[in-house]
């Protein structure tokens, strides 16, 4: 499978709600999405009894590396792992941990070194120190991680008109200009037309997954 994106530089083009519409009934073209959708059980998995199917579902990644996870297949990804399901807030760590692991760890270029820190890491949460001597590598992982945050950016402005709603909502919400007010009700009315169940779960559930990941290299 070829890299959908190999400088991996975020995209900046904004969600449509075509896009959005799509993806939250579980739609996708990426490739690596059969991937994702054969292991539905493991998103709803939140007591597994073993780690048997998540460390499987590593393995599968792993085989169909490199892929991209841009932000229409993460969102139609929780949409399949949600469906049905009115009662959860977002798929299970056993799935969204490896998912962002393998993305982030796993350098196809570097087979055997990096399929091994990124199974340990899955297991145990925790990176070898010869990891932290390996300036390339920390690059590697950190340019990874950032262009899933930069996906998550491009949901935030969907969602909530700017990335950074509670600054700025904080912000108009103290101000006494009339102009500041009208737009503070812009963005309220705004968010309020965009947020859904769905992408409110993935914003959580990715934000808690990468910034674990992120933590990890910064030690």
């Amino acid at each position: 499978m070829v890299d959908l994106n190999e400088t991996l530089s975020p995209a900046s083009i904004e969600l449509s709600d075509t896009d959005v519409e799509r993806a939250q009934r579980g739609e996708c073209d990426n490739p690596v999405f059969s991937v994702l959708e054969r292991n539905v059980g493991l998103m709803r998995a939140s007591h597994p009894k073993s780690h048997d199917a998540r460390d499987a579902f590593a393995d599968d990644l792993i085989k169909a590396s490199p892929f991209e996870l841009d932000i229409q297949t993460i969102i139609a990804t929780w949409a399949i792992g949600l469906k049905g399901q009115q009662d959860r807030f977002g798929v299970a760590r056993e799935f969204s941990g490896p998912l962002f692991a393998v993305h982030a760890l796993y350098d196809y270029k570097r087979r055997e070194a990096t399929e091994g820190i990124t199974s340990g890491f899955i297991r145990t949460g925790k990176l070898p120190d010869a990891v932290f001597l390996d300036e390339g590598y920390l690059n590697y992982a950190k340019q990874r991680i950032a262009f899933i945050a930069g996906e998550m950016t491009r949901l935030s402005v969907y969602m909530d008109g700017v990335p950074d709603a509670m600054d700025e909502v904080t912000r108009l919400a103290g101000s006494e200009r009339i102009e500041d007010k009208q737009r503070l009700k812009e963005l309220l009315d705004y968010s309020k037309a965009h947020k859904t169940p769905i992408l409110s779960a993935v914003r959580e559930n990715v934000a808690n997954s990468i910034i674990g990941l992120s933590l990890s290299l910064d030690r």
